[in-house]
């Protein structure tokens, strides 16, 4: 239950305030001995939720990142907010991820990878 109502409280990509109010006034209404196992679940459930939508981006160079976004898009079928980081640490290249998610493809990452 905690995890479709987590779910309810988006709309495209964003979590939507008054969704979340009306969740905590739902939950509000449980006895005590269910209100705080729910909402500790509820809130674990909408920070992943949030997680899920969030395209982050680290990078080393320039880079399309509307053209990025686009693939990643089609890729996991579903709208996502785009965070960008420079990194230099990447050496060159992309470190992709959407929650639980991580492509990488960058000097550093083929090096680590030489090295094992």
């Amino acid at each position: 239950m905690a995890k479709r109502l987590a779910q309810l409280s988006f709309e495209e990509a964003e979590i939507d305030l008054s969704r979340v109010r009306v969740v905590a006034q739902l939950i509000a209404e449980f006895a005590e001995t269910v209100r705080r196992p729910l909402q500790r679940k509820y809130l674990y459930f909408l920070e992943n939720e949030y997680r899920q939508f969030r395209l982050n981006v680290e990078y080393a160079g320039e880079y399309d990142f509307v053209q990025i976004q686009n693939s990643v898009e089609r890729h996991m079928q579903r709208k996502l907010k785009l965070e960008t980081t420079e990194n230099m640490a990447l050496i060159a290249g992309l470190r992709i991820a959407v929650g639980d998610y991580v492509w990488e493809r960058s000097i550093r990452g083929d090096l680590s990878m030489l090295c094992r």
